[in-house]
């Protein structure tokens, strides 16, 4: 029991130790969050074969591997496996003959380029979901293997180790009055 009171020079380095253990605490619950493991396997065993891919270039977690009861899994960032180059908007006027009329159109461009590296020791595909803006179109070579509603699903095939680039573009072609 104390027999006298506190006196201020003991208050803040005991609020600084209190604060510094919360935030180690909290810290400590951060860092045992499982990260993005690229060797992951699935229920059975088998090693994923495939990394989803969305247009900011995070890995999407797979919808198959989601555990009853647990929080929902999130998107996660590696600019190992995937990041961004060359992303580009531009525009520019265009003309085009159709049905013998000369059509006038100004064009937005937006494109950029995914930098995808396989870490792990077997092959993989990369899956890359580009959502396309209503009234734009994909214009990429290659083109996407097919279309989900508004989003442009690639597919790009890497070794263990390579790194492979992918261009995707999308554009909008707004008619001019004549």
């Amino acid at each position: 029991m104390l027999t006298r009171p506190l006196s201020r020079a003991w208050v803040l380095p005991a609020a600084v130790l209190l604060f510094g253990t919360v935030l180690r605490l909290g810290g400590q619950e951060h860092t045992t969050r499982p990260a993005y493991d690229p060797n992951r396997h699935d229920i059975a065993g088998a090693l994923l074969r495939e990394v989803q891919v969305d247009q900011r270039c995070r890995i999407l977690p797979n919808a198959e591997y989601q555990y009853v009861g647990k929080k929902k899994a999130r998107p996660v960032k590696d600019a190992t496996v995937c990041h961004l180059e060359s992303v580009l908007d531009s525009s520019h006027a265009e003309k085009r003959l159709v049905a013998g009329q000369v059509q006038r159109s100004q064009v937005q461009i937006a494109e950029q380029e995914y930098v995808l590296q396989n870490v792990t020791d077997q092959p993989l595909t990369f899956v890359v979901e580009q959502t396309v803006p209503r009234d734009w179109q994909v214009d990429s070579d290659p083109r996407p293997v097919s279309m989900e509603g508004s989003t442009a699903i690639f597919k790009v095939n890497a070794e263990p180790g390579q790194i492979v680039r992918l261009h995707v573009g999308v554009r909008h072609a707004k008619n001019k009055k004549a």
